[in-house]
């Protein structure tokens, strides 16, 4: 059976967390996902829907959130693992959402950006996130 997910617009608990190993984080543009809940701030853009809809089907279920919410906050390695196919997710969504070819390199900066800041913890450097985040056709995205 594969539920929709839920959609809360509140502070999840685990918000408060969140500050502690991610200094630069604006909790009033982060979005949490558990489980198959997902926790938004107010407003949840589509592009952001299918990043944290690649974060239900890592979590898969409550029990297997818990585990994955420790490792995640406490292994860059991991985080990265976890965050790089949800961001391509993202982009993805936002390449067909915006077909001008001419923003596709500023969306890849954007988001190199923001995986190598403070918001995640600074897991990886800008230029590896770019890299690893190339439009290409082989690989679907």
């Amino acid at each position: 059976m594969n539920k929709e997910p839920k959609i809360k617009v509140m502070r999840s608990r685990l918000w408060r967390l969140l500050k502690i190993p991610f200094k630069g984080i604006n909790l009033s543009e982060t979005w949490v996902t558990f489980g198959r809940t997902i926790w938004t701030p107010g407003y949840l853009p589509k592009d952001v829907h299918a990043h944290e809809l690649v974060h239900i089907g890592q979590q898969k279920n409550c029990l297997k959130a818990i585990g994955w919410w420790i490792k995640y906050l406490t292994d860059k390695k991991f985080r990265y693992s976890q965050e790089l196919p949800a961001f391509r997710a993202q982009l993805r969504f936002a390449k067909r959402a915006f077909p001008n070819r001419n923003e596709w390199p500023r969306m890849r900066i954007e988001a190199a950006r923001e995986m190598s800041s403070a918001k995640y913890g600074s897991m990886v450097d800008f230029q590896k996130a770019f890299n690893d985040l190339y439009f290409d056709k082989s690989n679907g995205n």
